[in-house]
Parts: C-alpha cells; structure tokens; sequence
C-alpha cells in the first residue's frame, strides 16, 4: 500500500469517528432525529467508501478482510433490524441466516 492510500485511509476513519462523536452528541436530544438521519447517512457513505478503497486495493488480502471486519465491528456494533414487511429486508434475512 502505498503511503498516500494509508492516509487517505486514515483520514477516512478520522472522519467516522468525528461522525460519530456528533451521532452520540444528537442521540441524547430526543428532538435532533434529523440530524441523527444525516449524519447516519454520512456515517454510511463515508464506511461505503473507505471499505471500496480496501477492496480496491492491489494487495488484496485477508488483512485487508481482517481490517474491513474490525470497521464493521467498531463502527456497527448494534446493527440495525430488518423491517419483518420488508421485501429488501427479506432478502438479507436470508442472507443473515444462512451465515
């Protein structure tokens, strides 16, 4: 890897977790659900996007697997529950159970 992708992957991580410091800030006011959205949404688009970069990576390995399942673990540690009416969350269902 070389060593601006190390940092552009660095600073994306920073990034998650300064989102997740203002996740936490909104989450004790019952009246910010808009910007609990927003910055879930960020939160999402930023993880999407550093995850792609590993996967792109030349040297793709099971270190770069073991990285991408300790963002997931730290960033998503209570994951959201599928709607049970949900056709699309149906579908992962099944994808969960068969794990």
């Amino acid at each position: 890897m070389t060593e601006s992708k190390l940092y552009k992957l660095m600073d994306l991580i920073e990034e998650i977790n300064r989102v997740e410091v203002m996740l936490e800030m909104h989450s004790q006011n019952s009246e910010s659900k808009l910007m609990l959205n927003q910055y879930n949404a960020k939160k999402l688009k930023l993880t999407r996007e550093l995850i792609s970069e590993l996967l792109a990576s030349s040297d793709k390995t099971s270190l770069s697997m073991g990285v991408i399942k300790s963002i997931l673990d730290k960033f998503y540690k209570n994951p959201i529950f599928l709607r049970d009416n949900d056709k699309q969350s149906s579908d992962y269902k099944k994808l969960m159970d068969a794990l």
